[in-house]
């Protein structure tokens, strides 16, 4: 069984927009700021807002407010954790985990092996676990209408990302976390042989595009450097490319940023990533009123047809939000329903993620992907983020039928994920262990129709 998660987050505090990600209305929930009120003594919610001013209440509030960000506030602990480490070891500190902490994924075939007392018998056993890290171009922030003194913001070019997310594939392949037995609860790094079959991940990212940054001619040169050759594949041989290219190549950032030669030259880039990652709540338009910016969007949909490459699109009201417009050009119902019912975009390969997922619970974006499945013949959707509940799977079981389940996907959204749910390990064990999907509806979506939105 190779499980596919189509969609997964792997980036360090400094890849990502932090004032985006701080100003997310979904770090902080309800529930957390709940939890924290209760270990406020009752004269506290007493207190009209106007006296809160007192030195000795603001204290109060401090203090155990910073004691709950320590101390009971798990799942953002977690996550930061992550996030602070460096890129280089994520994939690695991820398979340490799903193999050596209950809940774990079986069977195993990484060297490292934990007690047997501690694997579950779960109904579909996982074999290879395919990750497909979706990269995100930040850009420019859209501060400049923030009230801060410091308003212009540097880019963030999407090839450092590049870089380290090249690297990190590299480093997984040739390196491998054990216990240190001179540091207790430490890990320490040892060389390995290079065998990528022989490892628990595969993994094959997706490279994000903001056109809004880059010249015309500048999105040709992505698609020279990054998808030469694609339009002469087979699922096959797209499969075989991909996975011969993986953990082979290790970056220098000189070499691919134009700093040090001509990156045109390098002939060892293809192949790198399996597809686009496209975000509107950062301010990608799938459909731009102006002509310039009309002419990238259809050129990137133009060489994805021609090269067969699919493109996933963030799908929900949420997210990094930095664009007002971000939630209209992110409606399926709005700008791309505009692409897909083109002529020359019709059999665009798009996974729209998340499920059209909505705040408030509406299902009107879910709706109007059903119809998009049923008109395109291309058009996927993944349940990213979804999948936190069982109820999310009772729910979801009543959507499926026989004319659609062949175009929904499993995904994760990790790291973003985990503030909700309590590890990457619970999140698979929860979708392996629920009983409202049969183990013939689970290997749909995260086998078969994972390899044929990739490679197919």
């Amino acid at each position: 069984m190779r499980l596919y998660d189509i969609h997964y987050h792997a980036f360090d505090l400094s890849h990502a927009n932090l004032l985006a990600f701080l100003s997310r209305d979904d770090l902080i929930t309800p529930e957390a700021l709940h939890s924290l009120m209760k270990k406020l003594p009752w004269y506290m919610k007493m207190i009209p807002v106007g006296f809160a001013q007192f030195k000795c209440i603001e204290k109060l509030i401090a203090d155990k407010a910073r004691h709950f960000l320590l101390h009971e506030s798990g799942r953002l602990r977690s996550l930061l954790s992550i996030l602070e480490n460096a890129i280089e070891s994520h994939f690695l500190y991820i398979d340490y985990f799903l193999q050596n902490k209950t809940p774990i994924i079986q069977p195993l075939t990484s060297n490292i092996q934990p007690p047997t007392s501690i694997a579950p018998s779960l109904p579909l056993s996982v074999d290879k676990l395919i990750l497909c890290p979706l990269l995100m171009d930040f850009g420019f922030k859209n501060m400049g209408s923030q009230p801060q003194f410091y308003d212009i913001p540097p880019g963030k070019p999407i090839v450092t990302q590049v870089v380290d997310m090249i690297n990190a594939i590299y480093f997984y392949y040739h390196y491998e976390f054990v216990k240190d037995p001179g540091s207790i609860g430490k890990l320490k790094t040892v060389e390995i042989p290079f065998d990528p079959a022989s490892r628990f991940l595969e993994i094959y990212p997706f490279l994000g595009i903001y056109t809004a940054n880059y010249s015309l001619q500048q999105v040709e040169r992505i698609f020279e450097k990054y998808f030469s050759g694609f339009e002469n594949d087979t699922p096959q041989s797209r499969r075989n490319k991909l996975f011969e290219k993986m953990g082979t190549i290790h970056l220098d950032i000189t070499e691919i940023s134009g700093k040090k030669g001509d990156p045109a030259t390098r002939k060892d880039l293809n192949y790198l990533f399996a597809g686009i990652k496209v975000y509107p709540p950062l301010g990608f338009d799938p459909w731009p009123d102006q002509d310039d910016e009309r002419t990238k969007v259809e050129l990137l949909y133009k060489r994805c047809i021609e090269k067969n490459i699919p493109i996933i699109t963030h799908c929900s009201d949420g997210g990094f939000l930095t664009d007002p417009k971000g939630p209209f050009y992110s409606d399926p119902s709005q700008r791309w329903s505009k692409v897909l019912t083109h002529p020359d975009y019709f059999n665009l390969k798009l996974d729209f993620a998340h499920f059209g997922s909505q705040k408030t619970g509406e299902t009107a974006w879910s709706q109007a992907i059903l119809k998009l499945i049923e008109t395109n013949p291309n058009v996927f959707s993944d349940i990213s983020c979804r999948g936190m509940t069982t109820g999310f799977y009772q729910s979801f079981k009543t959507v499926l039928n026989r004319s659609n389940e062949s175009r929904f996907l499993f995904g994760s959204d990790f790291l973003i994920n985990m503030l909700w749910i309590d590890s990457y390990n619970h999140y698979l064990d929860l979708f392996l262990r629920d009983t409202n999907l049969d183990d013939k509806i689970k290997t749909k979506i995260s086998n078969k129709n994972a390899e044929k939105f990739l490679f197919g």
